[in-house]
C-alpha cells in the first residue's frame, strides 16, 4: 500500500523555520509529538502549508512558531502550547478582498438565548423575566404573524443589543461570492445539517452536535479597521483539523465542506459592537440531523 503523500511545505513556513535559530529543534519536536494525534496531525500539516502569515512578512509567523516552542518548554502540553500561540495571533492574515457585504454566521440556539438574556440584565440571568424576553423574541421570529406590530417591535428589542457569536474576540463568517460555483447560496440553505456541513462545522463539536438547534444570522459589518474582515490563518483556526489553509494572494478563506457539501467562502473578523446591522431577521434552521454523521 502506498504511503500518504507528505504535505507540501509553503515558502512562508520554510522561511519562518529558517529564522527560528535555537528554537528549530524544539519546533521539530512539537511536530513529532502531535503527528499521531487525530487532530494534532492535521493541525501540524496545516501549519506546514500556511501562506497567509506572509502578509506580515516572515517575522510574525516565526514568532508564532517560537511561542509554541517556548510554551512547550515552560511546561504546557503540546495542544495548550499551540492554543496559546493562536490566541496571541488572531487576525494576523491580510485584509480580505472580494468578500460580500452580507456575511453569514451559524449560531446555536443556546448561545443566542444567552446573549438575549445578557442584554436583559447585563449578565446571564436566571430570573423569569430574562427567560420571558428570550421566548418573546423567539416567538416573534418563528411566528411573526401571531403578534401585533407593537408586540413584535417590543419582542425584537434585544436584537439591537446582541452580538454575532458567543466568542467575544473573533467571528468566522461565510458569504456568497458574486459568482458562486453552482452551490445553493448560504443565505438560502435553510437546513441546519447541510448549512453546518457547508461551513465545515463537525458534528463532534458540541455546539453543532446532532439535536442542536441552529439559527442563521445574515449581517453587515460597520466600516472601519476594527472589524475589517481578514483571510483566516491557522492561528484563527486554533486546534482544528478541518481548517483549509489558503495560498498566498487568496482574498478570502474557504471552508472544508463535510458530508458531501461543497466548501464555502469565509472570512474572520472581530465581534462588532451592537447594534448589529442584520440584513434579515435571524432564521431558524432546525436541529442538526444525527443521521448525517
Amino acid at each position: 500500500m502506498a504511503l500518504p503523500a507528505a504535505p507540501i511545505e509553503s515558502q512562508c513556513h520554510r522561511d519562518a523555520v529558517s529564522s527560528l535559530g535555537g528554537h528549530r529543534d524544539g519546533y521539530a519536536h512539537w511536530r513529532d509529538e502531535v503527528a499521531s494525534d487525530p487532530v494534532g496531525g492535521p493541525v501540524a500539516a496545516n501549519v506546514l502549508r500556511e501562506e497567509q502569515f506572509a502578509a506580515g512578512g516572515q517575522r510574525p509567523f516565526a514568532e508564532f512558531l517560537r511561542t509554541i516552542v517556548e510554551r512547550r518548554a515552560a511546561g504546557d502540553d503540546a495542544r495548550a502550547a499551540y492554543e496559546t500561540a493562536c490566541r496571541a495571533n488572531h487576525r494576523c492574515g491580510p485584509a480580505a478582498t472580494g468578500a460580500s457585504d452580507v456575511l453569514v454566521h451559524l449560531l446555536p440556539e443556546e448561545d443566542l438565548e444567552k446573549m438575549v438574556e445578557r442584554t436583559h440584565t447585563g449578565r446571564v440571568a436566571r430570573g423569569a423575566s430574562a427567560r420571558e424576553a428570550w421566548f418573546a423574541l423567539r416567538a416573534s421570529l418563528l411566528q411573526p404573524l401571531t403578534l401585533s406590530d407593537v408586540e413584535r417591535r417590543e419582542a425584537r428589542r434585544p436584537l439591537s443589543r446582541i452580538g454575532i457569536a458567543a466568542r467575544p474576540f473573533q467571528v468566522f463568517a461565510g458569504f456568497d461570492p458574486p459568482m458562486p460555483g453552482g452551490e445553493v447560496p448560504l443565505r438560502r440553505l435553510d437546513d441546519a445539517t447541510r448549512a453546518c456541513a457547508a461551513l465545515g462545522l463537525p458534528q463532534r463539536w458540541s455546539s453543532y452536535a446532532p439535536g442542536r438547534k441552529i439559527w442563521r444570522l445574515c449581517y453587515r459589518l460597520p466600516s472601519g479597521d476594527e472589524t475589517r474582515p481578514h483571510v483566516p490563518t491557522v492561528a484563527d483556526a486554533d486546534w482544528s483539523e478541518v481548517f483549509e489553509p489558503q495560498p498566498a494572494g487568496a482574498g478570502f478563506g474557504r471552508t472544508r465542506g463535510l458530508r458531501g457539501e461543497q466548501g464555502r467562502a469565509e472570512v474572520v473578523h472581530a465581534q462588532p459592537a451592537p447594534p448589529v446591522r442584520f440584513d434579515e431577521d435571524p432564521r431558524f434552521l432546525g436541529a442538526v440531523d444525527g443521521s448525517a454523521r
